[in-house]
Formats: C-alpha cells, sequence, structure tokens
C-alpha cells in the first residue's frame, strides 16, 4: 500500500509500577485502572476509550516528570487498544502518532486480550491507525506515514 512504513522493533515488556509520581497521581485518581513503565516512558490504562479520547492533558503537571513521556491507553470498541502520549518536559506537548511507545503497548495488550496481532489507533487530534504484531522479541508495527523530510547524513572516518 502506498506510504504505508513498517517498523521493526525490540519488544520492550512492562514494568509493574506499584504507584504514580506523587506530581501526576492526582490527575488520574479517577478512572486509573492500572499502571506501568518502560526505561522512558510511563503508561496509565484507563477504563475506557471515550476516557482516553475526551483527556485534557494539564501539561504543566506533566512537564513535571522531565523527559519522561506519559502514555494513556484504553481497550477500544473499533480497535484493540487506544493510547495518546504526551511528553511536555521534552517539548512534545502530544505526538500525533508514535511507533516507539507500541513496543511497550502492545506486548501489554496482547497478554489482556490473548493475541498477538493486533489493531491500534493512536487518538491525538490527527490521528494514526497501526497495525500491531508481536513476534517472540519483536514488535511489528504497520501503519501510513507521509515523508515530510529527506536527509543524508555524513560520518565522519
Amino acid at each position: 500500500m502506498e506510504n504505508e512504513y513498517l517498523l521493526d522493533l525490540p519488544c520492550i515488556e512492562p514494568e509493574h509500577l506499584t504507584q504514580l509520581a506523587d506530581s501526576i497521581a492526582p490527575l488520574f485518581r479517577d478512572n486509573a485502572v492500572s499502571h506501568f513503565k518502560n526505561f522512558e516512558n510511563v503508561f496509565i490504562q484507563l477504563a475506557t476509550e471515550q476516557d482516553v479520547r475526551a483527556y485534557k492533558p494539564d501539561l504543566n503537571t506533566l512537564a513535571q516528570l522531565g523527559q519522561v513521556g506519559v502514555v494513556i491507553t484504553a481497550a477500544g470498541e473499533t480497535y484493540d487498544f487506544v493510547s495518546r502520549y504526551f511528553a511536555p518536559g521534552a517539548v512534545i506537548p502530544e505526538d500525533p502518532v508514535t511507533g516507539s511507545i507500541h513496543a511497550t503497548l502492545v506486548p501489554h495488550w496482547a497478554k489482556r486480550l490473548g493475541k498477538t496481532r493486533l489493531s491500534a489507533f493512536q487518538a491525538s487530534p490527527r490521528g494514526g491507525i497501526l497495525q500491531c504484531e508481536l513476534q517472540e522479541h519483536r514488535v511489528l508495527i504497520k501503519g501510513k506515514a507521509a515523508t515530510f523530510m529527506k536527509a543524508e547524513i555524513y560520518l565522519p572516518d
């Protein structure tokens, strides 16, 4: 399919998180089902897809985590799961479609849903549909993308 790309990423298993940082815990007190992390992000599973879609981020509070990103996710209605990604401390208020977070979201949802092929929707204002597959220690992510820049990189000898 035209403008479709495939990412082949290492699987990054979610790590249990006993509690959220005090700075952001109040933001999710009413609708967090669970939370987990990887080496660079905190993931918060919300109760419903509508909770993810309707979430109004407090970017100033989320920025208190510094470079750490915050991912919210829930089981989907049309797709297997939905998500959104915020990293205001890294100058990313909300990323439209983030491949790398799916290296952790896919094993999380694969375990909960009991399947290795998953459809995902990142519910940012621009949004994007991803077809995902968990393969042993890899996560394959396929979706449409627009090329907005091409460049050549030269490494020193």
